[in-house]
């Protein structure tokens, strides 16, 4: 009698212990969650709009990802500037040294 009041209270325990999922995938940068539409839930790219399928244990984000890397055509194109240089004419270039011209003092 005594086990079946412990095993009743851990089987409670659990059901309010379910933790939130976190959405870690930095395919969620470019979309936002919006529901459930026909039974399913649906995410959509911020730049273009487009909508997916989302969530379940077959539907993960690699197709998110690749909409964002291949098909978005919205989407926001930025570079890595870090090894640009600006020339004396005021232009952005690329950082080039010639190792073999390198000066010594």
């Amino acid at each position: 009698m005594v086990f079946r009041l412990l095993e009743n209270k851990s089987d409670n325990d659990e059901k309010e212990s379910k933790k939130v999922k976190v959405c870690t995938s930095i395919a969620w940068k470019s979309f936002t969650k919006i529901g459930v539409v026909d039974g399913k839930e649906h995410a959509e790219c911020n730049a273009c709009g487009q909508q997916y399928v989302i969530g379940g244990s077959k539907v993960g984000t690699s197709h998110l990802l690749r909409h964002v890397k291949l098909l978005c055509k919205k989407k926001a194109k930025f570079h890595d500037v870090g090894g640009m240089i600006i020339d004396h004419a005021g232009k952005l270039r690329s950082r080039e040294i010639d190792q073999k011209c390198v000066l010594s003092f």
